[in-house]
């Protein structure tokens, strides 16, 4: 029995619709647009049943809805608990859950699509059972209250009721949009029930109506409307629910086809980027050709005559190839073993489920039972020889390889989207707030646990060996050399502060490579390394645990391409100085060419079995230095440089490449203030491990007894 059927006159809602995925698809692709081209408010809710069973289907309908993107996903019965993988992600959505604190079952979740600004309301709870409430926040709108619960079969009915009026009496008072989805376990297709009648006059009590008024689960012998999207904003609403066997519930959704909430269309967004096609490039190596460079040649300084020469070559680089706004179509088939074929074998199949619900006889079910498990077969199979064939032509390719496993695991990239952080307790959520906080906490890293190190002044001196008679000197570099160091660098498109990628830079290094001579040569003989090629960009990348803690991020750290170069140049003459001096020590096999950390293994391997022939014990020491590049005292390392025969200008330079090195952080396209980093040696840069080898060098002169690997 519908809803409608038994309500008064006066109760009439909007009614809703069943849909099959290619209904919908034709209905609702392309949405219908205001004239400010902006993308619909719309909300999915689905009784999973197991997020961890179903997530496969789960992508799998998203996918059959074409370019369909939904504002917010709610799941209910996740059964997650605080042992589960974070394996379900979404592409393009931010995942938050609630898990059920007791027993087995029960939890729900949101899917909050990334182009929503929300904050989460942690005082809007409904004690006993699972809920989650989120305002979506818009400075040119009325905000919008979303939440989603999980109301279990037996929890106590005049409990749940009491305390869901509480909660309507505390959202209604804000005079705001709100929505309220899940599966409430209360029949309204019974209203004339008790817990039923309930149910509906304290929501009507509130102005709040159920959108969805068509039974959502349906077996053989019942037909319930348990899940439900409650809503205070009953106009211009499409309303559904669609065929499609996740679980035993159907999902249903809701959609504002005209809100002037949420920006973006549908299928399309836009990205401020660069157009490094052939073209533009083939245009910035001609006017890159056309340069004289005649007043970098002529600067002494070499910081003056780096800027005149980065100046040029960023104008150059805007000229040819600007920043634009570009619009793109987003590829919605993140499983790319379903393939057209599938899809369509995927609506034969809903068609069969529809069917079996609406004339549920033996034949009608068997029909379909037998077309789902051979599909299923079918779409494992796809799947398998996927990931075989890919893993395959990966298999010489370690970083690829390991994508595919991660993908396989279902391990994806975390991006930092609407998360509410926390700066010494205190709530944050402003980009440049997040992004400040963010580079102190980087900055602060090594400097706070170098000061943790007791350590008397000038200790470390007696474990050094004596001096080095010979000194290291910096001969000129050339343009053949400059081009080899270039050809030998890792093609990556990411880049510094100057937006100049390696993968730009290999294009064209030919044209810039003469005034990058005279400047480097100017660095190696002035002792001086450009400031400004001393600037890391810092993205940070979340680890673990709560999302929230910003010491559950570590940080990318992006240098410049043109200062790998330089560096390079300078790699190359002190590793060459110090293996012809044999300065390092033999048993050392991180950070060197020809050399593996697999021998470490042989060696600890060797030495044990070796003890255990002459019938001595075996003790193992295993040390994890935290943070260790970060907390290097600039002052031992260029005393240990000394030593090892670094001296005069070339001492001067690997000081001045230490002093004064900048950092700041990028979040959500916001920019941090830049500060000084006080010690430790820079990431992501190519001189940073054979520094920290040499600062580690004197380890085995900590005491005699103790064999080192």
């Amino acid at each position: 029995m519908a809803l409608n059927d038994v309500m008064n006159d006066h109760d009439i809602i909007p009614q809703s619709k069943y849909y099959t995925t290619s209904e919908f698809n034709s209905t609702f692709n392309p949405l219908p647009l205001n004239n400010n081209n902006n993308r619909s408010f719309s909300l999915l809710n689905i009784n999973i049943r197991s997020l961890q069973k179903h997530f496969d289907n789960l992508e799998e309908f998203l996918l059959t809805l074409n370019t369909y993107s939904f504002s917010l996903i709610g799941i209910s019965e996740t059964w997650l608990n605080s042992t589960s993988p974070l394996i379900f992600n979404i592409d393009d959505y931010e995942l938050i859950h609630v898990d059920r604190n007791i027993g087995k079952g029960g939890g729900v979740a949101l899917y909050i699509r990334n182009d929503l600004k929300y904050k989460i309301r942690h005082d809007i709870q409904i004690e006993g059972i699972e809920t989650l409430f989120l305002e979506i926040t818009d400075d040119k709108c009325k905000n919008k209250i979303v939440g989603i619960m999980y109301r279990p079969p037996n929890n106590v009915a005049d409990t749940f009721l009491d305390n869901l009026e509480s909660c309507l009496e505390l959202v209604s008072r804000e005079n705001k949009d709100i929505y309220i989805m899940g599966d409430f376990n209360i029949d309204l297709s019974l209203p004339h029930t008790v817990l039923g009648q309930h149910f509906i006059n304290l929501l009507s009590l509130f102005s709040f109506k159920p959108l969805i008024d068509q039974p959502t689960r349906i077996t053989n012998v019942t037909q319930t409307i348990i899940d439900n999207i409650f809503s205070n904003v009953l106009d211009n609403k499409q309303n559904g629910i669609i065929y499609y066997d996740i679980s035993d519930h159907l999902p249903i959704f809701t959609i504002c086809p005209n809100n002037k909430h949420i920006l973006n269309t549908p299928n399309k967004e836009h990205l401020i980027r660069r157009k490094e096609t052939h073209r533009n490039i083939e245009a910035l190596k001609r006017d890159l050709s056309q340069e004289s460079w005649n007043d970098v040649y002529f600067e002494r300084d070499v910081n003056s005559s780096y800027e005149k020469f980065i100046s040029k070559l960023i104008s150059l680089y805007n000229d040819n190839i600007p920043l634009t706004r570009t619009k793109f179509n987003k590829k919605r088939n993140k499983q790319p073993w379903i393939t057209q074929g599938i899809i369509k074998s995927i609506s034969s199949r809903t068609r069969l489920y529809k069917i079996s619900l609406r004339l549920p006889t033996n034949e009608n079910q068997n029909k379909y039972k037998k077309y789902r498990n051979k599909l299923t077969s079918i779409i494992r199979l796809s799947r398998k020889l996927y990931y075989s064939n890919k893993i395959e032509n990966n298999k010489d390719n370690n970083k690829l390889l390991w994508q595919t496993i991660n993908d396989i695991l279902g391990k994806k990239k975390h991006t930092l989207k609407n998360i509410e952080f926390k700066d010494n307790g205190h709530p944050i959520q402003d980009p440049i707030d997040v992004a400040n906080a963010f580079n102190k906490y980087f900055n602060n890293i090594g400097p706070d646990l170098a000061s943790k190190i007791i350590n008397k002044k000038d200790d470390f001196l007696i474990y050094l060996k004596d001096n080095v008679n010979q000194s290291l000197f910096f001969n000129p570099t050339n343009i053949n050399e400059i081009l080899e160091i270039v050809r030998s660098l890792k093609c990556s498109k990411s880049s510094g502060y100057d937006e100049l990628s390696v993968s730009l830079l290999k294009q064209i290094i030919h044209f810039i490579a003469s005034p990058l001579l005279h400047i480097f040569n100017l660095s190696l003989s002035q002792g001086i390394f450009p400031d400004s090629l001393k600037i890391a960009k810092i993205i940070p990348i979340y680890k673990k645990d709560d999302q929230s803690n910003i010491a559950n991020y570590r940080p990318i750290s992006l240098l410049p391409s043109i200062s790998k170069i330089l560096e390079k140049i300078a790699y190359t003459r002190l590793y060459s100085f110090l293996n012809i001096n044999n300065l390092l020590i033999p048993n050392q096999y991180g950070f060197r060419k020809n050399h593996s950390t697999d021998y470490a293994i042989l060696q600890l391997s060797d030495k044990i079995i070796d003890s255990i022939t002459k019938k001595e014990h075996t003790v193992g020491v295993f040390m994890d230095l935290s943070k260790a590049f970060d907390t290097m005292d600039h002052s031992i390392l260029i005393c240990k440089l000394k030593t090892y025969g670094v001296r005069g200008p070339v001492l001067s330079w690997f000081e001045d490449y230490l002093r004064n090195r900048q950092q700041y952080v990028i979040f959500k396209s916001e920019k941090s203030n830049t500060s000084t980093v006080k010690c430790g040696v820079p990431q992501g840069s190519i001189l940073g491990p054979l520094l920290f080898l040499i600062y580690m060098n004197d380890i085995v002169n900590a005491s005699p007894l103790l064999t080192y690997v």
